[in-house]
This record gives C-alpha cells, structure tokens and sequence, in this order.
C-alpha cells in the first residue's frame, strides 16, 4: 500500500515537472532580420527564407518568405513539438546560409551576411 502511494506521488511529480518546462516555452515565435551582402553590406532582396522544422509524422515542413528591397524579412509561427528549427537564407550568385532558431526565445533577430560566389 505505502509502495502504491510512493509510486503515484513520484508519477505526479514527474508530470508536473514536464507541464512546468513546456509552460516557459513561448506560444508564438517571432523572427526577423535583414539579408545583406557580407562585402558591401547592402541589402539583399527577394532572398528565400526558408523555416525548416522536424516532426514527428513528416520528417520536414518548410515554410518560405522571401525579404524585401530592403533585405527585411519577419516571420510569426507557433512552434507546436517540434524540437529543433533551421532558417535558410538563399538567393542565386550567393552561397546559402543556415542558423539555428531557438525555440526558447520569443523574439529573434537576424542579421544574415551572404557571401557572393
């Protein structure tokens, strides 16, 4: 009987350790940044963006935006279960960029150099 008790006591403890760390993950994540030349540092337009993300049923989901004449781009997604995010920056003549998202951070920004080829 005491073994019992114990056990479901430990049980409870652990499923709220587990609501406890998923409530500091922020519902909404916000990326932003520009697209520049690495050498001259003006902007790059029209460079795909592209939030790759694994999952459980796919193994990728992509989704693309492109920044503007300005080289700005901003991005709002919810995160759901998935664990890891990569953001790719490409554009024809400039060799592609990754960084990783954390999906810890509400608020990211990015400032992405592409090197020419």
């Amino acid at each position: 009987m005491i073994a019992r008790f114990l056990f479901v006591g430990f049980l409870l403890i652990i499923s709220s350790c587990k609501k406890s760390e998923e409530q500091k993950r922020p519902q909404t994540l916000n990326i932003s940044g520009r697209v520049t030349n690495k050498y001259s540092n003006t902007s790059v337009d029209s460079a795909a963006l592209v939030l790759k993300h694994s999952s459980f049923f796919s193994f990728w989901h992509d989704t693309t935006i492109y920044s503007g004449s300005d080289g700005k781009f901003n991005l709002k997604f919810s995160p759901g279960e998935d664990k890891a995010y990569t953001l790719t920056a490409d554009k024809t003549g400039f060799q592609s960029m990754f960084v990783s998202v954390s999906i810890d951070r509400e608020y990211q920004d990015f400032n992405l150099q592409l090197d020419t080829l």
